[in-house]
């Protein structure tokens, strides 16, 4: 546990590769979104992020 950044630094677990490499559109560039594009990206799909508004973030 982690008290006011005091305590073991929490373990990341690793990232397989994906066995097979999708082409993978994302709608919507909000934390969900780009959250998932990082996941997908470090599993080795090729990720699309869309998105309307002029700028990245939530709304």
């Amino acid at each position: 546990m982690t008290i006011n950044g005091v305590g073991p630094t929490p373990t990341v677990p690793e990232t397989q590769p994906a066995r097979l490499k999708l082409d993978i559109v994302i709608v919507g560039a909000g934390l969900g979104g780009l959250a998932l594009a990082i996941a997908l990206a470090r599993r080795g799909h090729a990720v699309r992020i869309l998105e309307q508004a002029p700028q990245l973030g939530e709304v």
